[in-house]
């Protein structure tokens, strides 16, 4: 296969991945670039959530509608600039995935921008050792107990440091 027919389908790896990831459903899809049964199941089940017809493979149809899909999943996750602090007692840790998870990643980032040792994650809406790492350290640095896991007090402590930050940028 040559290079660029490997690039295309690991764009669609990729854009099914990170559906999958926001939707919840386990769909684990490995982005290599490879056409394989993995992908082809992966196509199947997006063409049978979206009402295409399945065959498995991607045709003009379940091209543009991935795509529709996948945009409407980033102008979803476009970055806040504000957070709200939350009243209910949430607890986000390993294998949470999600847009509340997206928005701590985000939020990670920024913060982690201002804070020593809390390096650069991946934004991807699913709660991984790395999102753990960061959280641990966001929470030493804050003085909070060191968890690994976003509850209430740590996503809310982080909200407002993250806020304090846009303010002052945008200011």
């Amino acid at each position: 296969m040559d290079k660029s027919k490997a690039a295309e389908v690991g764009e669609v790896q990729e854009k099914l991945r990170q559906i999958g990831i926001d939707r919840g459903d386990g769909v684990e899809i490995a982005v290599d670039g490879v056409y394989g049964a993995e992908t082809s199941l992966a196509v199947s089940q997006f063409q049978r959530e979206n009402g295409l017809p399945v065959t498995g493979k991607v045709d003009f149809k379940t091209w543009e509608t991935l795509n529709d899909v996948y945009e409407e999943l980033l102008e979803r996750r476009k970055p806040p600039e504000r957070v709200a602090a939350i009243g209910c007692n949430v607890r986000l840790s390993g294998g949470a995935v999600g847009d509340s998870v997206y928005i701590l990643q985000v939020m990670l980032n920024a913060v982690g921008a201002r804070f020593q040792n809390i390096g650069k994650i991946t934004v991807d809406g699913a709660y991984s050792g790395e999102t753990a790492a960061a959280v641990t350290e966001f929470q030493r640095a804050a003085g909070l107990p060191q968890t690994g896991e976003a509850d209430v007090e740590t996503f809310n402590r982080l909200a407002t440091v993250y806020n304090n930050f846009f303010e002052q940028v945008c200011s």
